[in-house]
């Protein structure tokens, strides 16, 4: 068994912010400390950039060190969501969220005309061809 340290997003402190936290993991292989950082309670794994950086290879005393420091910290001591305050200092901002029509979103949002009616003329194009060769009437 070897030990990993992989830096994650965690969760549960708002939508558009995360906590860089590293977790210190025992696994075989590299592939499996990211598996199972990923199962983690907390971290924001449905985001597609969730892990900060490759995890990294630690000695035995490494690893028991940053153990103890993972779970001694505030993120793991808070009670309800109102003890922000206690790690905010720590929190960082998500670049991938954006604010249109006054909600927080991180998906691609249509902002000309131009583009919205092309992708519209594009899947009718793609509707008809589709209807008439299901018709038999290829043109």
């Amino acid at each position: 068994m070897k030990f990993y340290l992989v830096t994650c997003k965690h969760g549960h402190v708002g939508r558009d912010k995360y906590l860089p936290l590293a977790i210190p993991i025992r696994a075989e292989s590299m592939e499996k400390a990211i598996e199972i950082a990923k199962n983690k309670p907390g971290v924001k794994k449905d985001h597609p950039d969730w892990c900060l950086s490759k995890p990294r290879i630690l000695s035995a005393e490494e690893y028991t060190e940053a153990k103890k420091t993972y779970h001694g910290h505030r993120y793991f001591q808070r009670r309800t969501r109102q003890n922000l305050h206690l790690f905010q200092d720590e929190l960082v901002m998500e670049p991938n969220f954006t604010i249109h029509n006054k909600i927080k979103t991180n998906t691609k949002v249509w902002t000309k005309k131009e583009d919205l009616s092309k992708y519209k003329a594009k899947r009718i194009k793609e509707f008809n061809q589709s209807y008439t060769k299901h018709q038999g009437r290829e043109e």
